[in-house]
């Protein structure tokens, strides 16, 4: 079958060189966040935050309030290790805190990694902007491929290549969490047990943040905070009356509306078409 001239054309104006570089570069930065985002995860699932240079910080917040502009239905969204800027990578390694706690035990020598990266940066660079890539810059790029590997092992190389942390059932999830703040709050005043295990899942997951997702959650969380106050309280015989007296010290069903408020911004901006 004869190629089609668009083909034809690509395979004339795209050299090879860019074409395999750019490959490279994409596993590469693929696998530096994967590994950024596996790392801090061990502190915790915000903690990231409280481990960025202030600068990689601030570029975060204002990647995501320009991706915020896009619709929801739009998006595939990332986690946040993924808006900021491949250079960024480097200085988040680089910190002492998370060098000497996180990254050293993994790849050694801060001097090596630091050359290594600025060394890929600059030919990441001349392939973003369509410059002519050398072989001398393929040899560069598939070395640092190697030393990555190297120091990852085939598995974890292989696992953050090819998994890319995304979440693409935010709306199902919001979707869910209401349908159990309404059954939550339904047994609570009925004084009946209650099991928000929707909310003990979500609660932990990185895209649970008014920073990524953009909009209001304070009112959802405080809601929430309260079911588990209530879950909490203990059921042995003769204590119904502690239940209902708890029930009743608390403002439910303003708690709960506030929370309501927030599902309806959140579930009309998910579900923009």
């Amino acid at each position: 079958m004869a190629q089609s001239p668009k083909f034809q054309l690509l395979n004339l104006a795209v050299p090879t060189a860019n074409v395999e570089a750019y490959r490279l570069i994409f596993v590469i930065e693929v696998v530096l966040r994967e590994f950024l985002i596996d790392r801090f995860a061990t502190l915790g699932s915000q903690a990231w935050k409280h481990r960025l240079p202030s600068d990689v910080l601030t570029a975060f917040r204002e990647s995501v309030r320009y991706e915020r502009q896009i619709r929801w239905m739009s998006l595939r969204p990332h986690h946040p290790i993924y808006y900021i800027h491949f250079s960024h990578i480097r200085q988040i390694i680089q910190r002492a805190d998370n060098w000497r706690e996180l990254f050293q035990p993994v790849f050694g020598r801060k001097d090596i990694v630091v050359a290594t990266l600025s060394e890929v940066e600059a030919i990441r660079n001349r392939v973003a902007h369509n410059r002519l890539v050398a072989d001398a810059d393929l040899a560069v790029v598939d070395a640092a491929f190697g030393k990555l590997l190297a120091a990852l092992g085939d598995n974890l190389f292989f696992r953050f290549a090819t998994e890319p942390t995304a979440a693409d059932a935010i709306p199902d999830y919001f979707h869910q969490l209401r349908q159990e703040a309404t059954e939550c709050f339904r047994l609570c005043t009925s004084f009946r047990p209650i099991q928000p295990a929707i909310w003990r899942s979500v609660q932990s997951e990185w895209w649970f943040d008014e920073e990524y997702i953009q909009l209001p959650l304070n009112g959802i969380a405080s809601f929430f905070q309260t079911m588990e106050q209530y879950a909490g309280l203990p059921r042995e015989r003769g204590m119904g009356h502690r239940i209902e007296a708890w029930v009743d010290s608390k403002d439910l069903q303003g708690i709960y509306r506030k929370a309501l408020d927030e599902f309806e911004v959140i579930l009309a901006e998910v579900h923009q078409g």
